[in-house]
């Protein structure tokens, strides 16, 4: 039996669920807050994850204004600080994305300058995928398959370790779209609708355009996880996520199930908009959040929040985010964080 992947959203969880009735909470979830049982505040625990993440400023330091409705520029930076806690030990890893290219269409190749002086410039083409919907109608569940459609532009990563040493880097090729649209603007969108809907005193399951938000959401962030899928010196690091953090299916689930089913429930009806002490605060005070469900073959496997911002240059590489936290389903303890340390401007052309 050759081993496959099926990838979908199960929206009957979180949209079903908000229908059904007044848009209160599901099922909870460990990820509750960024805040870790045990730690003094949020206050207490940022400073601590700053002193971990030291060493970033040196790589990239402060957050450029965003600017709505700019272009893309050839330079336009991020830095992402990730630290990875378990019993066992704990690892940080930064991530520095760079625009080497605008957006390119469809097919057309990249040809980008070489770092080295007297090497012919790289011939780059696209070689990411993207997510499209496959709907029947009525159905809850939304499939999604990978393919090769819309624009795209070149980003040099480039990952360090917790002392800022490069271990690494690549030129990788990202989809611009599901970045450019990110995760602030379908969140806000649908929180809306469903404040209107609310307010007429009808049900949830009236809002229009519902469905179409939540798709926005997973595209966003299969854009931005395989963007940091194609550092290939995160490897090790990503490897350790999944063992620590990933509630795997069984193998008589995966047996019976003919492969492993991956389901997201993103509740979008939960968004928050607060206050929050992160770095990008520096340009966004107010942080949009809301948490999400990964699920294995029907079980839960892995607890997101996502803490994001509007999605305007230089912040498009990032998707909007400002943070990520992601822990196992009955361990929070394990757990990953993110954060958004940096963004600047790439020079004016």
């Amino acid at each position: 039996m050759g081993r496959r992947l099926r990838f979908g959203i199960v929206t009957a969880a979180a949209w079903a669920s908000a229908c059904a009735g007044d848009g209160a909470p599901g099922e909870a979830i460990s990820v509750l807050d960024a805040v870790p049982a045990g730690a003094a505040s949020q206050a207490t625990f940022e400073a601590d994850l700053a002193t971990d993440f030291g060493a970033g400023a040196s790589l990239l330091d402060g957050f450029d204004p965003p600017e709505p409705g700019a272009d893309w520029r050839v330079g336009d930076r991020v830095l992402f600080g990730l630290r990875l806690s378990h019993p066992d030990q704990e690892a940080v890893r930064f991530v520095l994305l760079t625009a080497r290219t605008g957006i390119l269409a469809g097919d057309d190749a990249a040809e980008i300058p070489s770092d080295v002086g007297g090497a012919p410039p790289l011939r780059l083409k696209r070689r990411h995928g993207v997510l499209t919907s496959e709907r029947s109608e009525g159905s809850a569940t939304v499939s999604m398959r990978r393919a090769d459609a819309g624009d795209w532009l070149a980003v040099h990563a480039a990952v360090f370790d917790r002392g800022g040493r490069l271990l690494g880097d690549d030129v990788i090729t990202v989809a611009a779209d599901p970045l450019r649209r990110g995760f602030f603007a379908p969140a806000a969108e649908l929180r809306a609708e469903l404040d209107a809907v609310m307010a007429a005193k009808r049900p949830i399951s009236a809002a229009p355009d519902g469905m179409n938000h939540v798709l926005d959401v997973v595209s966003a962030l299969f854009g931005f996880l395989d963007t940091l899928g194609q550092c290939p010196e995160l490897e090790r690091f990503r490897t350790e996520a999944v063992e620590k953090l990933v509630e795997t299916p069984s193998f008589l689930s995966v047996l019976f199930s003919g492969g492993v089913a991956v389901a997201l429930d993103p509740r979008l009806h939960e968004v928050r908009r607060l206050p929050r002490p992160f770095p990008a605060a520096a340009v966004a005070p107010l942080v949009a959040d809301f948490p999400t469900i990964v699920s294995l073959n029907d079980r839960r496997a892995l607890d997101l929040r996502f803490y994001v911002l509007e999605t305007a240059p230089p912040l498009h590489l990032a998707a909007g985010i400002a943070a990520l936290v992601a822990a196992h389903p009955s361990d929070p303890s394990r757990r990953l964080d993110a954060r958004l340390l940096a963004a600047r401007r790439g020079p004016e052309p």
